[in-house]
């Protein structure tokens, strides 16, 4: 699935943050330009971190020194 279908569902959602790696950023649902950055990644997992909190991972693949990425 992607974010975009991940947030579709996360309706009651109070705040939302995507991780990647080691970092999470904050992702408001409402913002076009957000959803448009972030919509079409796929996601490796969703965690509830709190009541109505939620970390969307999306999907890291490890690159090999002289691999494409």
């Amino acid at each position: 699935m992607t974010v975009k279908e991940i947030v579709s569902v996360l309706k009651t959602a109070k705040k939302i943050v995507i991780g990647y790696g080691a970092n999470a950023v904050p992702f408001d649902k409402d913002d076009p330009l957000v959803l448009d950055a972030y919509g079409n990644y796929v996601v490796d997992a969703v965690c509830a971190t709190d009541e109505d909190y939620y970390e969307i991972n999306i999907l890291m693949r490890p690159v090999k020194a002289g691999e494409e990425w």
